[in-house]
């Protein structure tokens, strides 16, 4: 197996709850293919709670835009079972927004919910978010998505009431010590 991990942010071989060994590494433009899969692959709420809109599959500009990041002012990081039989099973990503903030995406199948993995992607992404120097991390959660609010209070994140996107609420985490 290639190593996709050595010198990456955030990229490294983990350990869910229930014993599964997972890695998580960089997402390339070679994985727009398995990435399109992935999304396919949520259920129509999953991608409605990622994506705020209802679609089968990622526009092609879209994909592309989400695949080819730099993965420094834009770090994407997905996760896969060691044995590679899952293809493609959490996203986890930040787009710095201005000089010390990024926002955050995340999404994890829904077969893999409640494992352990959007808590482990999203402490590899704030690890690397601090050590590229980010002061915060925000994003913006649709009011109707209870899991991912409760998700985030559990994390540290605060609620604003206003976003700039409408039926959604914004998520707001300082990553500086208090």
């Amino acid at each position: 197996m290639a190593d996709f991990t050595e010198g990456k942010p955030g990229a490294g071989v983990a350990e869910l709850r229930d014993g599964v060994r997972i890695l998580i590494r960089p997402l390339l433009p070679a994985d727009a293919g398995a990435f399109q899969g992935f999304v396919r692959s949520l259920s129509a709420i999953s991608r409605r709670n990622r994506y705020h809109g209802a679609f089968s599959e990622l526009p092609a500009g879209l994909l592309a835009q989400l695949t080819c990041v730099d993965q420094l002012t834009h770090l994407a990081l997905i996760a896969e079972t060691l044995d590679g039989q899952n293809g493609i099973i959490g996203e986890a990503r930040y787009a710095r927004k201005g000089f010390d903030d990024a926002e955050l995406g995340m999404a994890v199948a829904d077969r893999w919910q409640r494992h352990g993995l959007g808590r482990l992607l999203l402490g590899r992404l704030e690890t690397t978010a601090r050590q590229a120097g980010l002061a915060s991390l925000f994003g913006d959660v649709l009011a109707t998505n209870d899991v991912m609010q409760s998700f985030a209070r559990r994390s540290g994140f605060r609620h604003d009431l206003e976003s700039g996107e409408p039926g959604c609420f914004r998520l707001h985490k300082s990553l500086r010590p208090s």
